[in-house]
Order: C-alpha cells, then structure tokens, then sequence
C-alpha cells in the first residue's frame, strides 16, 4: 500500500456506497504486482462510535493509474464516486530513463480524476482522464472540506500547486470535471505527504513531510543504515484573500 485517503460523507445516506450513518470510506494505492489499483474499503464501526475494522469492498484500476502516488476524494453519492490520483513516476524504476526522469527534473508526471460508478452499491467500472500534466513528481495530494481546491506536491519541482476545481454547469456533473491553476507555493524542499490542520478558524493550513536535501534521500534509499536523510515537517498557512497572495501571502513555517 502507498497513498490512502478516507472519505467523511457530510450527509450519512445508507444508499451511498458502502456507507450508514456511522461508516466511512477508505481508498488505498495498492501496488498489485500486475498493476496498480485503488483498493476500497468500508470503515466499521462499533456501538460506541470507535473504529471495529475494514470491508473490502472493490479494487479500481484504469490504464491510466500506471504509477499511483497518492488519492483522495472528491465526492460520493449513490451514482458514482469521484476521486483524484497523482501518478509520480512515468518510466519503469530503476531504469535508464528514470534515472533521466529523476536527475534531469523532468516535468513528465500528472494528476488524473475517475469516476467510478455504482450499481447494486458497488462501484463496477472507473473512468479516469488526465486533468492536470507537467508536474514533476506529483506526489501527495488533498482537498479542502468545500470540494474547491486541490492541492498538489510536486516534490522535485519543491512546490504545492492549488488548484481550482471546475464543474461543467451542473454542480453534480462529475464527469466533466477540470482543474485551473491558482498558483504555486514554493516550499524549498522536497515534500511528500500532506493534510489539512484542523482549526476552528476559516484559514486554511497544510501540513507537510519534507525531505530539504533530495539527494541525500535517494542516498538513503540504498543504504538506510550509513546515508542519513533529514526530514522536516512545514506548516503552510494559506493566504485568504487576492489582496494577500499578490502580496506573497502564504506563509511557510518549518516546526521540526
């Protein structure tokens, strides 16, 4: 398993898939050795609210879920469940061209949308296009509460690029769903996985995991005992209005 995002539904309805009043959904990347898919899962819970375990319920694959970083959901309803993915490798690892990939920072990485339908309260078929292309190495990705804005790691481009998300005329209309870029947030660092802090403030803070010195990962890797990586977690807080991002108002903190 690689990325994994769980799904809140702000209305429990007992028709969405997998769901009750008191359940949720999970998606997890799953690196299959014949390919990669989207594993889902319904989200038990006991009498007393606390998680009690995981039902399968559908793995999603899609030719174009070919190096799957991470996922996270759009929206769900008794029709189809909506998600994106970042792929974040385009060439076979560990190979010539990655290795070119790599070194050469090379802009060849992309975020996909899928919509998969229900029928019977089981997703039967995913459909995916490519909405956002030219990233280097997507990696992690979140959504804010709203279904509005879609942040996205490009961890050898140092950057989180947000992105506005576009329905075609009908608020419903999955299918048709586009991305704009807002703009980037230079992080100055390598970053990985991220998530929104949760605040009772209307601001909106991204948190983190970041590797400062890429190189020295890539050292890690293969020898995890000699070569030492450093990390470091960042608090990005989110400038809130025009006004503030013209005038550099996202704000990056390294706490650790």
């Amino acid at each position: 398993p690689h990325g994994i995002a769980a799904y809140t539904p702000q209305h429990s309805d007992s028709s969405q898939i997998g769901q009750s009043p008191q359940s949720k959904l999970l998606l997890v990347v799953n690196h299959r050795t014949d390919i990669d898919a989207i594993d889902v899962f319904k989200i038990n819970h006991d009498l007393f609210g606390g998680i009690s375990g995981l039902t399968y319920v559908k793995s999603l694959s899609h030719d174009l879920l070919y190096n799957a970083n991470d996922c996270v959901v759009h929206s769900n309803d008794d029709t189809n469940l909506s998600f994106f993915c970042t792929n974040w490798r385009s060439t076979p690892t560990g190979s010539f061209m990655d290795a070119i990939e790599t070194y050469g920072l090379m802009p060849w990485n992309n975020v996909v949308h899928c919509i998969s339908s229900h029928h019977d309260n089981q997703p039967t078929s995913v459909d995916c296009s490519v909405v956002a292309k030219g990233l280097t190495m997507s990696n992690g990705i979140e959504i804010t509460n709203d279904g509005s804005l879609l942040a996205v790691v490009e961890s050898l481009n140092a950057c989180i690029g947000l992105y506005n998300i576009h329905l075609n005329d009908n608020d419903k209309d999955w299918n048709h769903v586009r991305l704009s870029l807002n703009r980037h947030v230079k992080t100055r660092s390598a970053c990985d996985n991220l998530t929104w802090e949760q605040n009772d403030s209307k601001q909106r803070i991204l948190l983190t995991g970041c590797h400062p010195h890429a190189l020295t990962l890539v050292k890690h890797s293969q020898d995890t005992i000699h070569n030492k990586a450093p990390t470091e977690i960042q608090r990005i807080t989110l400038a809130n209005s025009d006004s503030e991002v013209k005038n550099n108002g996202d704000k990056v903190q390294v706490l650790f």
